[in-house]
């Protein structure tokens, strides 16, 4: 088994985001395609940010009133109104890094062009898919994800589960059935744990396994609607 950096394809959100709606009971979610015109404007801004830690209003506004031109900026503009609030998301990572209110809700095309234009980990999630297109002679794509954003949400109370690909378990071909947790820790690892009222921690541990291997089987389940090609990068990777 060879330790490599795994392709992004697998794991893009946009191609789990049916799965990920229906777990979490998502009144409804969306995705719009960003005009890849919009990848220079959007690196010229965070540029700015960059070297000067600030974006110029009038550079901002340029970007803003351009992509409300656009097909997919008018449908944004029904969805950012400034009422509603949503969580946003990039195919690969979320901007939550940016100090312009990136664990924040947005709720204007605004606030969502500010936050990717001041965030690294957006910066990289664009130029990634910048290079991986290039690399599969396709044209770019700029997804955005928008789902309701959930105000009771804590993460304090949010686990990651880790599933290693079969492959690194065997050298014979792998197959989905294969796939098993190996370990499950809390999202913010360094803090104490507070078993919620009414349970032990082992109740809780016993809780949160039967829940994580529930969320297995129906990623599992899920790959069969997928192509070849991707449960096989999964296998692998």
């Amino acid at each position: 088994f060879i330790h490599e950096t795994p392709p992004w394809k697998p794991y893009g959100y946009t191609l789990w985001h049916p799965l990920i709606a229906k777990s979490q009971n998502l009144s409804e979610h969306h995705e719009i395609l960003l005009p890849t015109f919009l990848y220079e404007d959007l690196l010229r801004c965070h540029s700015a940010w960059v070297a000067t830690n600030r974006i110029h209003t009038s550079l901002l506004d340029d970007v803003v009133e351009m992509l409300k031109c656009t097909k997919s900026g008018k449908k944004l503009a029904t969805l950012l109104d400034g009422e509603r609030k949503w969580f946003i998301r990039l195919d690969q990572m979320s901007p939550k890094d940016s100090p312009m209110g990136g664990k924040l809700p947005s709720a204007t095309i605004h606030e969502v062009v500010t936050r990717i234009c001041t965030s690294m980990r957006a910066y990289g999630c664009l130029t990634r898919e910048f290079d991986d297109a290039k690399t599969e002679d396709r044209e770019m794509q700029i997804k955005l994800v928008l789902n309701p954003w959930n105000e009771g949400r804590d993460p304090d109370k949010e686990v990651r589960v880790f599933v290693p690909p079969p492959a690194a378990k065997n050298t014979r071909k792998p197959h989905a059935t294969e796939f098993a947790i190996s370990a499950i820790s809390q999202y913010r690892w360094p803090k104490a744990f507070q078993a919620p009222w009414g349970f032990d921690l082992q109740q809780t541990v016993d809780l949160v396994s039967l829940g994580a291997m529930k969320v297995l089987e129906d990623i599992v389940a899920y790959t069969k609607e997928l192509s070849e090609e991707i449960t096989e990068l999964l296998l692998r990777y």
